[in-house]
């Protein structure tokens, strides 16, 4: 699934991670997808996922320059990791 969307014409401008029951999973599959998006949606994720966003923020292939938190308390608690 990466692949057909990284190679598709319409790049991922948004990647909404809310919209997926378990938004863990979608980032180590979907890691690629992540990086080349703009704007990142989020909500509230395990450590593992904050720790694949700081990871894919340091990549100098990282595209990233928004990312819309659900719940700003989270943000909070997962900003060390960023």
């Amino acid at each position: 699934m990466a692949k057909t969307l990284l190679n598709s014409e319409d790049p991922q401008s948004i990647f909404d991670i809310r919209g997926y029951l378990n938004p863990d999973v979608v980032f180590l599959r979907l890691l690629p997808v992540i990086k080349a998006s703009k704007v990142l949606r989020l909500c509230e994720s395990e450590d593992l996922s904050w720790m694949l966003l700081a990871s894919a923020l340091r990549s100098p292939s990282n595209s990233i320059t928004e990312i819309d938190v659900e719940d700003h308390h989270i943000m909070e608690k997962h900003t060390i990791l960023l």
